[in-house]
């Protein structure tokens, strides 16, 4: 089910509106589905966050702060 704007993780809103989902996508290599992939995101999947991370330079702590300290050491 797909996710309204709003619901959206703040820091994955500011990529998209950067890259847009189609241009996301691209960059991470995403082929199958590629737009919707992006689009059902709620937040950045774990899988995806070492190829978002080096795309947009930003670090796991602003991309999943739930799973990763400000040190870069995963939480739990």
């Amino acid at each position: 089910m797909p996710y309204a704007e709003r619901e959206r993780d703040t820091v994955l809103q500011d990529i998209i509106g950067q890259y847009g989902y189609a241009g996301l996508a691209h960059k991470l290599g995403i082929a199958k589905n590629p737009r919707q992939t992006i689009y059902e995101w709620r937040q950045v999947p774990e899988r995806w966050l070492e190829k978002v991370s080096k795309v947009t330079r930003r670090s796991f702590h602003q991309l999943r702060p739930d799973l990763y300290a400000r040190n870069g050491r995963r939480i739990g």
